[in-house]
């Protein structure tokens, strides 16, 4: 599942396994995980993750 803000810069996806919210930016680079439920950042971004977009 993948969602979009409302500005166009950030993409979020659910990440089943480990419950949170991954965050890329609009050129699909990793910027992080968000806790799903106070969505506060919880994990550094990896450079070695990225998303088509």
């Amino acid at each position: 599942m993948r969602w979009r803000s409302k500005d166009k810069q950030r993409y979020y996806t659910w990440d089943r396994r480990h419950g949170e919210i991954e965050v890329f930016n609009s050129r699909g680079y990793h910027l992080g995980a968000l806790d799903a439920q106070s969505g506060v950042r919880i994990k550094d971004p990896r450079k070695d993750r990225r998303i088509d977009v």
